[in-house]
């Protein structure tokens, strides 16, 4: 046996305990972060699968997750105020594919619409800084909750939970430059293709997530299965922890996917500010 006197032991032992309290810390950080996710699940019948916790910047937390159905984000933020951390209402989806996944689609339970609305006689696309839109959207962000509202270019999704006792936490997906994203991404895109419902829009799985600062910039990059590369740049979150501030996404291939019949295409990066593309 050890005497506690043993200075090696005496040296040892804070250092064992600093281990354990810290530790300790960063599975409670955790397990609060991942009961705070399950809070957006409309459906008891469903969980959600953590990848990985980012490494907290200035106060923001960016999680990987493995969606439990579509129209559900892969990339989720979560903001920290005091001991807190409370979910951003608008969460990332990087990745278009038209090959369809295993994920539930909820117009297959007939709980699930896409709808198009015209805010002028122009019909023009929808942008993601439109104050109508965002009214629109932001009604789902109530205490009697009943749905989730996500906008595309022409159209928007939404999908309602299947018991009405189920309370749940609200979330958007900006998507309204995925038809953009989508001609230029994938190689056998059709002219054909449906561009009033998200028949065409499945989600890939995400290979790596990243999350930096550099230059007064956060970067959040995701690289899909399917060999996409997306990179979100942002100034921050916005105080009532809803959108991020200065938004851009740029997407491009990684390589070219076999069989492509337009590589020039394919390589095409495109980037999306506030709504707009940047020519």
């Amino acid at each position: 046996m050890i005497s506690l006197l043993n200075p090696r032991k005496l040296f040892i032992r804070p250092l064992t305990i600093l281990f354990l309290l810290s530790t300790h810390h960063i599975i409670s950080q955790d397990i609060g972060i991942e009961q705070k996710l399950k809070e957006m699940l409309i459906s008891e019948n469903f969980n959600i699968q953590v990848i990985k916790v980012h490494k907290e910047i200035d106060d923001i937390v960016v999680v990987e997750v493995i969606p439990p159905y579509r129209e559900f984000p892969s990339i989720i933020l979560l903001k920290k105020k005091g001991k807190i951390y409370d979910v951003v209402f608008e969460g990332l989806s990087p990745g278009i594919q038209d090959e369809q996944s295993n994920l539930l689609d909820w117009h297959t339970k007939s709980l699930g619409v896409d709808m198009i609305l015209a805010f002028d006689e122009t019909n023009s696309p929808n942008e993601f800084d439109n104050f109508r839109l965002r009214n629109i959207i932001e009604k789902t962000n109530t205490a009697d909750n009943k749905s989730i509202i996500i906008p595309y270019q022409n159209f928007f999704h939404l999908h309602m939970k299947e018991n009405n006792d189920k309370v749940f936490r609200a979330y958007t997906i900006d998507k309204t430059s995925y038809l953009n994203f989508a001609k230029a991404l994938l190689p056998n895109w059709s002219e054909d293709y449906p561009t009033n419902n998200c028949l065409m829009f499945d989600i890939p799985k995400i290979a790596k997530s990243g999350f930096k600062k550099s230059n007064n910039k956060y970067l959040i990059s995701a690289e899909t299965k399917n060999k996409q590369k997306w990179v979100y740049t942002f100034d921050g979150v916005d105080e009532k922890n809803m959108y991020l501030v200065n938004k851009t996404i740029t997407v491009n291939f990684l390589t070219p996917p076999a069989g492509a019949r337009d590589y020039s295409r394919a390589n095409k990066t495109i980037k999306i500010a506030q709504g707009k593309a940047l020519r």
